[in-house]
């Protein structure tokens, strides 16, 4: 723990030419502590993802219930502030948003492809696994791409609304 966000950085800064890994939590009072230990988590028992979404949805799915998650699903959609699942980024979005709607492309993995599958698509997009864009991770492993996995995820729950 950090007194503050540029003590935290040059921290991670100095250890980041070593390789320590994401699970190894920096934080500093203005972090979200919990969203920064969900994310350690997965890093931890799977290695270093390179997919921000995998990363980050994963992690906002431990640390937020369910209902919250739809409620700010809702509130997205109503601001006109939902991307599609095909093409989520997150340049020029506001990381929380993103995050809620990464949450539901981790959620559509599980339920398609279950546990294995999602650990071997995270497995395939960390820097062991060979760095696959998680596009081809879906492809390889599930079958799918991040537009099909919207298909089923907008036909099953007709979509945040």
């Amino acid at each position: 723990m950090y007194a503050d966000p540029p003590n935290r950085e040059r921290a991670e800064r100095r250890l980041a030419p070593f390789g320590i890994p994401t699970a190894l939590v920096h934080a500093d009072p203005t972090d979200d502590i919990p969203q920064a230990l969900a994310r350690a988590l997965p890093a931890y028992l799977l290695g270093e993802t390179r997919s921000r979404i995998l990363e980050r949805g994963f992690a906002t799915m431990i640390a937020l219930g369910p209902s919250e998650l739809v409620a700010r699903a809702h509130e997205l959609r109503s601001k006109g502030a939902w991307q599609p699942l095909a093409s989520l980024i997150y340049m020029g979005h506001d990381d929380r948003d993103v995050d809620v709607q990464a949450t539901f492309l981790v959620q559509a993995i599980l339920d398609e492809g279950g546990s294995e599958t999602f650990c071997a698509v995270w497995r395939s997009t960390s820097i062991l696994g060979g760095r696959s864009c998680l596009d081809m991770a879906l492809r390889t492993h599930l079958g799918m791409t991040q537009g099909d996995l919207e298909e089923r995820v907008l036909a099953v729950s007709s979509g945040p609304r």
